[in-house]
């Protein structure tokens, strides 16, 4: 695994938290979460990375406060692009991971997708 993937490990472990802390995690630290998360679906290199971070999206976006999106809708205009273009051209393990991240954030942030 490369310097890079490893240190992305503590964001898409932070992300699979949103699990167990639910919303306060979204609402609290979404400004660290995320953009490390983003970093992992960039590591072209590490195609596992790349599906890792894209399920820690969804596991995030599950509980992202439905009165409060917020902490999501921030990065959707960097967030859209990179998803899109997995979409496209990643592998199909992280494909797969990208359209279940796309249909969890959809929901999250409905009125803004």
């Amino acid at each position: 695994m490369s310097t890079r993937a490893c240190g992305l490990l503590p964001h898409i472990v932070s992300a699979s938290f949103a699990l167990i802390f639910g919303i306060t995690l979204q609402k609290t630290l979404h400004s660290l979460v995320v953009p490390g998360l983003i970093l992992g679906l960039q590591d072209t290199e590490n195609p596992r990375v790349q599906s890792h971070a894209a399920a820690a999206f969804i596991n995030f976006a599950e509980h992202v406060p439905e009165n409060s999106p917020e902490s999501l809708e921030a990065y959707l205009g960097q967030l859209l692009p990179i998803l899109h273009n997995l979409l496209q051209t990643g592998p199909r393990m992280v494909q797969e991971q990208v359209i279940t991240a796309l249909a969890s954030i959809s929901h999250s942030v409905s009125h803004s997708f």
